[in-house]
Formats: C-alpha cells, sequence, structure tokens
C-alpha cells in the first residue's frame, strides 16, 4: 500500500473555508459572545485573579508553608518570562524566605530560587545584589545534584 497519492496536486484548492467567520452568519448571536470578549482585558483580568489566589493559599497551607514557597516561586518565573520584573522580584524574595527558613541551607529548591532571583536581578540591572546568588547555587547544585537530576522547579 502506498502512503502518498501519486500524481494529485499538492496546491489543490482546499475544499473547506480558510476562515470560521465564513461559516458563521453577520446575524449569528456568537458574534455579541465575541465582541463582548474581544473588549476584555484577558491579561489583567489573570493577573488579578492570581493576585487574589495567591492570599487564599497561603491561607490554607500557611504564610510559611513550603508549598507556598513553591507557589510563589513558580509565579515569580512566570512573571519573569513576562518581563515583569518587579513583580518577579517580590514574588521570587518572598518565596526565598520561605525556604531559607523552612528547609535546609543547601536544599535544591532553596538554591534554584536563588538562582532565579539572580537571573531576575540581572534582568533589572542589580548586579551587585545579583552577583553572589548564583556563585551560592552552584555551589549546592554541584554537592546535592546528580548532573542527570531534574527535581527542580
Amino acid at each position: 500500500m502506498k502512503r502518498f497519492i501519486e500524481g494529485a496536486d499538492r496546491t489543490q484548492v482546499s475544499l473547506l473555508r480558510e476562515c470560521v467567520d465564513d461559516y458563521v452568519a453577520e446575524d449569528n448571536p456568537v458574534r455579541v459572545i465575541e465582541a463582548f470578549v474581544e473588549q476584555l482585558d484577558l491579561r489583567e483580568i489573570a493577573t488579578s485573579t492570581r493576585w487574589e489566589a495567591l492570599p487564599r493559599f497561603a491561607e490554607a497551607y500557611g504564610e510559611d508553608h513550603p508549598d507556598t514557597a513553591r507557589a510563589l516561586a513558580q509565579w515569580g518565573k512566570l512573571r519573569h518570562k513576562q518581563h515583569e520584573y518587579a513583580d518577579a522580584e517580590r514574588l521570587l524574595h518572598c518565596a526565598l524566605v520561605i525556604r531559607v527558613s523552612k528547609l535546609p541551607d543547601d536544599h535544591p529548591l532553596t538554591s534554584t530560587t536563588r538562582l532565579n532571583l539572580g537571573r531576575v536581578l540581572t534582568a533589572i540591572g542589580q548586579l551587585t545584589e545579583a552577583e553572589s546568588l548564583p556563585q551560592q547555587t552552584r555551589v549546592v547544585l554541584e554537592k546535592t545534584c546528580s548532573p542527570t537530576s531534574r527535581e527542580l522547579d
């Protein structure tokens, strides 16, 4: 059995319409929903929802619980990727404070948080504050993690 049809032109016109808008009539009620969603600032809604979720998360686990630190660190990494450096710095700093107080100083998660905070500080130009964080992280990770370990958050 051959996998390809020989002789069929690959540039043939598609049998289906190119755009979903071509299938939906202009007077269809879904257009009202589409107009409503388009006028929303979804990024702002997501951000405010997350800010509201953090206190609830801390309330459920406790403000100094390692799981709270994990949530703060993960959101800090997300804010770093979104170039929201002030938020990322604050979140990662809070996560680091919790992890230093609750986990051993040489714990891989504490070191990873230091490294991520160092990256944020470097991105915003605070090089003197960021300088020692990657060095501390490297020393700890070399002691505690094998080269194949990927258990860091």
